[in-house]
């Protein structure tokens, strides 16, 4: 693999495609053809013009399939470690945004945007044995896990879209170190591509401050000084330097994607990136308590076992055994801390106060200490007939306290409490969840509820601002939807608005919004979308709805849907609110005209002339 070639520039657009090339090349096809052999001027003028139109709609038609594409394939790649999709659209993000302050050109950095999303995408490629290892890699195991460099590199570079070789390049060369101290290829400096040195900081500033399985996220002011220390060694220190003097730009990127996600019905999956818009994360302990429990079967609870005197640990295997626990062990109060501090933790822990290395009290008050942790129930053993060891055990969060030697008796009753409790925590958590969830999303369709879409627009709008982009709104209202409930009924009504916000959910990219605003109607949030691309997807949705038919008793019903498109670009002024008034204005103008068709507001930004 040529470092020459693999650093070539990726200096074309979007697309991956020669526009002006392919406009050129047809305007002289259309000089050629004898039968425009004596076309007028003005002719020919208009008929360039509509070439330059329709491939300008082809193009946008192409940005929109890669978008989605490349973030579906990012997807798919960090769903099997543990790492979440939002880390994909934060390295995508904070990469694009270090690229535009380091002088790159728009349609460069645009490129980088999606490309960055795909740099883990070989990971696909490592086994789920080491992939999903929560503890060190053995150097065997490390030697495999590097391997996903070079495997996304091949998985990548047959394409000959830009997008696809800028995340070819990325993919190979993101573990690349400044001074050569790297891998896969020991490049070193300007030799690894500015697009992966990119990609290296924006993915190490992320993945740090995120909790994985073998550690906790790191403290901002850690990951600055890391990435400071590593100025010239793992980073190239231009870009480090761009990188600190505007810290809060790109924490702020960070905060609009938090780590956790909600869920969303299985009949309308939200990939949108906006799972925790408003706060109403899937707390850890669901997937980790309660994962596994199909059927409502329940699952082994897993419990941290740590005990030195052999005949103790023993007699301890045997009786948890005996009740169906899966025992997770420890060997010093190291090693207690570490489990107990990951997301992966047991929810309950067997300690022996006496241990060689440390104090497990201690270990047990530090437990209790830390702040956002599920609640792991701990149970100490302690020396016989110590009260004062008893009441300092208690004092320090122990949930309960047992004398050696051991009865097995009165360890299967506290295991029996401490289950007790444990499952009422999780009907607590997933009660609140339910709650969470009800509180954001349209009970009916499972999308977003009007509260929520205006929040994830006014989200939309502010880092609009941000990068001077658009940001595109579209009013979507279900035509004569009145008629079809008098006369099938409100059931049948509410399938039709269920399949229709289906069909519709269908044909966005993934970042979009898209919510029940009301009744029959729809609010959709696109992104970086001006009046006139705004007003094209909303054209292709109302063709995706005329198309669908909807059967209803023995009745196959035909659909319509008329849509009010505004836009705001992101030096504008215009507030959320106001946005959608212009949307809804220009629905009622679609209404007035007939129904099913699109009407856009007259001026950027949601003015009406």
């Amino acid at each position: 693999m040529s470092s020459d070639t693999e650093n070539r520039d990726i200096n074309r657009g979007p697309a991956g495609n020669n526009v002006e090339d392919d406009t050129r090349q047809g305007s002289l096809r259309l000089q050629r053809e004898p039968g425009n052999s004596r076309c007028r001027p003005e002719e020919f003028e208009t008929s360039r013009e509509q070439l330059q139109s329709q491939v300008k709609h082809l193009r946008q038609e192409m940005e929109i399939a890669q978008s989605e594409v490349t973030f579906k394939l990012a997807e798919v790649a960090e769903a099997r470690g543990f790492e979440t999709v939002q880390h994909v659209m934060r390295v995508a993000e904070i990469a694009y945004l270090l690229a535009l302050k380091s002088g790159m050109d728009q349609g460069r950095a645009d490129i980088l945007r999606l490309a960055a999303a795909m740099h883990d995408i070989g990971k696909v490629c490592i086994p789920d044995s080491i992939l999903q290892n929560p503890g060190k890699l053995s150097p065997a195991e490390f030697e495999v896990m590097k391997s996903h460099t070079t495997s996304g590199y091949e998985m990548l570079k047959g394409s000959n879209r830009d997008i696809f070789q800028a995340a070819s390049i990325i993919a190979l060369q993101h573990h690349e170190k400044y001074d050569g101290q790297g891998y896969p290829l020991g490049l070193s400096r300007d030799r690894i591509n500015i697009l992966a040195r990119i990609t290296s900081i924006a993915d190490v500033f992320d993945a740090l401050g995120s909790d994985r399985l073998d550690r906790k996220a790191w403290d901002l002011d850690e990951i600055v000084e890391h990435i400071r220390q590593e100025r010239g060694r793992s980073f190239d220190p231009m870009l480090v330097d761009i990188f600190l003097a505007d810290l809060d730009a790109f924490v702020a990127v960070r905060k609009e994607f938090p780590q956790a996600s909600v869920r969303t019905p299985a009949h309308l999956p939200d990939t949108t990136g906006y799972g925790t818009v408003l706060n109403t994360p899937t707390h850890p302990s669901m997937s980790r308590q309660n994962s596994g429990r199909a059927g409502g079967v329940p699952q082994p609870t897993r419990v941290l076992l740590c005990q030195e005197d052999q005949t103790t640990r023993e007699l301890l295997v045997m009786i948890l055994g005996e009740c169906g626990y899966e025992i997770a062990h420890a060997d010093n109060c190291q090693q207690i801390s570490e489990a107990l501090a990951g997301d992966q933790a047991p929810p309950l822990a067997i300690l022996d106060t006496e241990m060689s290395d440390g104090d497990c009290i201690s270990l047990c008050r530090e437990l209790r200490g830390r702040n956002g942790r599920d609640y792991t129930y701990v149970i100490l053993l302690t020396r016989a007939a110590n009260q004062q060891e008893f009441d300092e055990a208690l004092e320090a969060g122990a949930d309960c306290c047992i004398a050696k030697p051991v009865n097995p008796m009165e360890l299967k009753a506290h295991l029996t409490v401490a289950q007790r409790i444990l499952d009422f925590q999780r009907e607590l958590i997933e009660t609140r969840e339910t709650l969470l969830r009800q509180a954001a999303h349209d009970a009916l369709t499972g999308l977003w509820n009007r509260t929520a879409i205006m929040d994830i627009l006014r989200m939309e709008l502010n880092r609009a601002a941000r990068y001077d982009t658009s940001v595109g709104v579209v009013m979507a209202d279900l035509d004569c939807f009145k008629q079809i409930n008098e006369k099938y009924g409100h059931c049948d009504g509410d399938t039709v608005i269920c399949e229709t916000a289906q069909t519709m959910r269908a044909a966005f990219r993934p970042y979009d919004g898209f919510g029940r605003y009301g009744g029959q109607e729809f609010l959709i949030v696109l992104p970086r979308c001006d009046i006139t691309f705004a007003s094209h997807v909303a054209e292709r949705l109302r063709k995706c709805v005329e198309k669908q038919v909807v059967t209803v008793g023995d009745t196959q019903l035909s659909l319509t849907v008329s849509m009010g498109v505004a836009a705001r670009c992101g030096s504008s002024n215009t507030e959320a609110n106001e946005l959608v008034q212009a949307a809804s204005k220009a629905l009622y103008r679609a209404k007035l005209a007939g129904r099913n068709c699109v009407e856009a507001a007259a001026e950027e930004g949601g003015g009406e002339s």
